[in-house]
């Protein structure tokens, strides 16, 4: 048997029943299953760190989700909408980059319990032997030993160009539409998303060790808003994210790109290529200043470029 939650949070009300949220002045709005699914999910532990696998295990059960980082992206921001439109603060739901999520609120739950089978104790327990207890000791010990060598030979992280930092954690780049400039003024354009496609695609041509990508279907959603970076940081998990600009004068060419932390905006490293073009050859001039760039990002970090996946 199922069971079923009735939370009350915020002056606000969920029931995992019918998905229905109502707000504190009585606004209600139905959420789709999945996104009923993740706000039952945080409120089944509030103020506690909710991991991507159990989210996974509690939204995508089924084995459906494609693409975990930017389905999960959407449900959230869904939610997060969900919360506005009844009156409650969106700023419940806190994102931990490369952690998982938690609704920072205290919650009362009045739910319909299932019945769970009181576990049997095992038999022959507090029976065992001098020697078996030897060796339960012994096999213990071998773990902790092993795990201790795996956690020690881990690679790196890219945090810093000489590899020095510390846990060894995957880190994920995400690539933004560069900004074109003409002697006609500025603005999007063809060549913005050329440039970060053509990066993209050499990126992953390059098996990146301890890196995953976010392909421009993650970043679609979101437009070319200002605070851009920031919001991948926190609803992707974007630890990375390279930007920059195209500079188009007369018969010249001027890529220029930076990585940076995507919660701290330091700027990790940075390069230009310029380049001459004549007529028909601008966008393969802009191909091969990106392929000169993911070069250069090689040279400059070379341990993120050392292994494959």
């Amino acid at each position: 048997m199922n069971t079923m939650h009735h939370y009350s949070f915020q002056r606000g009300l969920f029931d995992s029943a019918d998905g229905r949220l109502t707000g504190p002045e009585g606004q209600c709005k139905v959420l789709r299953p999945k996104v009923a699914q993740l706000l039952d999910r945080l409120l089944q532990t509030p103020n506690e760190v909710v991991s991507k696998h159990q989210l996974v295990e509690a939204i995508w059960a089924d084995g459906t989700v494609v693409e975990f980082e930017t389905g999960l992206a959407a449900l959230l921001k869904e939610l997060r909408q969900a919360f506005t439109e009844v009156g409650l603060a969106a700023e419940l739901i806190e994102t931990l980059p490369r952690r998982g999520l938690r609704i920072n609120t205290t919650v009362s739950d009045q739910s319909t319990q299932a019945v769970t089978p009181k576990p049997q104790p095992l038999e022959g327990i507090g029976k065992l032997t001098r020697h078996q207890w030897l060796s339960a000791l012994l096999t213990l010990t071998l773990l902790v030993v092993v795990a201790t060598l795996v956690i020690r030979l881990s690679p790196p992280s890219i945090d810093s160009p000489d590899g020095s930092l510390t846990d060894g954690s995957e880190q994920t780049l995400v690539i933004l539409p560069f900004e074109v400039f003409t002697e006609l003024g500025d603005g999007m354009s063809a060549e913005a998303l050329l440039v970060a496609d053509a990066m993209l695609t050499d990126l992953w041509t390059a098996n990146l060790s301890k890196v995953s990508l976010l392909g421009r279907a993650s970043t679609s959603a979101y437009g070319n808003q200002p605070d851009l970076a920031k919001m991948l940081a926190d609803d992707l998990g974007a630890d990375l994210v390279i930007e920059g600009r195209v500079l188009v004068a007369g018969e010249t060419i001027e890529v220029s790109a930076r990585l940076l932390q995507a919660h701290s905006f330091e700027v990790l490293w940075s390069d230009s290529v310029v380049l001459t073009y004549s007529e028909g050859q601008r966008s393969t001039r802009i191909r091969e200043a990106s392929r000169q760039l993911i070069q250069a990002l090689s040279d400059a970090w070379p341990l993120a470029f050392s292994q494959a996946h």
